[in-house]
C-alpha cells in the first residue's frame, strides 16, 4: 500500500508540465504525516534552493524558486495593480433580438409521415411474419452481393436456414429464390456489384421547389455509384406490398424523392436512379424523375403548412 501510494504520488508530480499546485485540508494547521502534502514540503524544505513564503496570513503560500521571481512577472503584476476598469459599452445592455432558428434537418425516413404509415394499418395479423421475412430478405440483399455468383444459392439457403427459424420452410425456400433472382437481374447489377455501399449515413442540403435550401439526414439502404449514374434503393417491409408502381404510398416516394435530390447536389452531372425494393415479395420498381419531382413538391408544401415557429413536424 506504501509504494503504491507513493507510485501515485510520482505520477501526479510528473504531469505537471508548467507549475505543480500543492493543496491539502489541514484542520489541526498542519499536513498529516505521510499525507502527499507532507512529503512534498519536506523534500522541497530539504533542497538546496527550499521553499520561500510569498504573502502573509491566510494569503501566504510556500513557492519553490530556483531563480528570483523575472522581471517580466512584475511588471505584469505592476500593470495588473494599475488597470483602470473597462468602460462597458452600451450595446451590452440592449435586448438582443432573437434570429430565427433554422429549419431542423428533414429526415427523409420520416417524410410527410412515417415512411411505411398508409402501408401498416392493411398489414394485420401478417405483420409479425412480414417483418421476419423482411429481415432475412434484407440479409440476403446485404451479404449475397459479396459471394461469387456461384456459390450464392447454397450460401443464402444456409443463411436462411440460419436466420429464418420463424418462417415456414416453404416462406424461406421463395425468399431465397426470389433474392438470387434479384441479385441477378441485368438491370441491378450496379446496385448489387461488390464495390456498392450497403446502410449509408448521408447528410446534406436540398433544394426545395420553392427555391428555399433545406438540410436533409438520413440512411440510405443501399447505393451503389458509378463514373455516370448514382443508385440508392429503399428497403422497405410490408404483408402487402404494392403490385404496381402507381400504388406505392406517397409517404415512400417523398422519402426516395429526399435522397434522388440529395444525390444530385452530390454528385452534380450523374444520373441518379431511385428504387423501392419490398422485401415481402422481392419485387423492385424504379421511380422516374416525375413522380419524384411531384414528391418533392408535395413535401414542400407539406412541410409549409406543418411548420411552426421555425419546427419540421412531417
Amino acid at each position: 500500500m506504501v509504494e503504491e501510494h507513493h507510485r501515485l504520488l510520482y505520477v501526479a508530480m510528473t504531469r505537471a508540465e508548467d507549475r505543480l499546485i500543492v493543496c491539502g485540508a489541514q484542520p489541526k494547521g498542519e499536513a498529516p504525516p505521510g499525507s502527499w502534502y507532507a512529503m512534498i514540503e519536506q523534500g522541497l524544505m530539504q533542497s538546496d534552493a527550499g521553499l520561500q513564503q510569498l504573502g502573509e496570513g491566510d494569503e501566504a503560500v510556500l513557492r519553490f524558486m530556483v531563480s528570483a521571481p523575472s522581471s517580466i512577472e512584475n511588471e505584469a503584476s505592476r500593470l495588473e495593480a494599475e488597470a483602470k476598469p473597462l468602460a462597458v459599452p452600451d450595446w451590452l445592455a440592449k435586448r438582443v433580438i432573437r434570429e430565427a432558428e433554422p429549419l431542423p434537418p428533414l429526415k427523409p425516413s420520416s417524410a410527410l409521415t412515417a415512411a411505411d404509415g398508409e402501408e401498416r394499418p392493411g398489414d394485420g395479423p401478417f405483420l409479425a411474419e412480414a417483418a421476419a421475412a423482411g429481415r432475412l430478405a434484407h440479409l440476403l440483399l446485404q451479404v449475397l452481393p459479396g459471394v461469387p455468383e456461384t456459390r450464392r444459392l447454397v450460401a443464402a439457403e444456409a443463411l436462411a436456414e440460419a436466420r429464418g427459424g420463424a418462417l415456414r420452410p416453404e416462406r424461406r425456400t421463395t425468399i431465397v429464390a426470389d433474392a438470387v433472382r434479384l441479385l441477378g437481374a441485368p438491370a441491378l447489377a450496379g446496385l448489387f456489384a461488390p464495390d456498392a455501399l450497403a446502410e449509408v449515413p448521408v447528410a446534406g442540403s436540398i433544394r426545395m421547389p420553392d427555391g428555399e435550401w433545406r438540410a436533409v439526414s438520413g440512411r440510405i439502404d443501399r447505393m451503389a455509384v458509378t463514373a455516370d449514374a448514382v443508385i440508392v434503393a429503399d428497403f422497405k417491409t410490408t404483408a402487402r406490398p404494392p403490385r404496381e408502381v402507381d400504388a406505392i404510398p406517397v409517404t415512400t416516394v417523398a422519402q426516395l424523392a429526399a435522397y434522388a435530390a440529395l444525390m444530385r447536389e452530390i454528385y452534380p452531372g450523374r444520373t441518379v436512379r431511385a428504387l423501392a425494393i419490398y422485401t415481402a415479395s422481392l419485387t423492385c420498381f424504379e421511380l422516374d424523375a416525375g413522380r419524384l419531382d411531384q414528391a418533392l413538391a408535395a413535401l414542400g408544401a407539406g412541410e409549409r403548412g406543418s411548420t411552426t415557429e421555425g419546427s419540421f413536424r412531417p
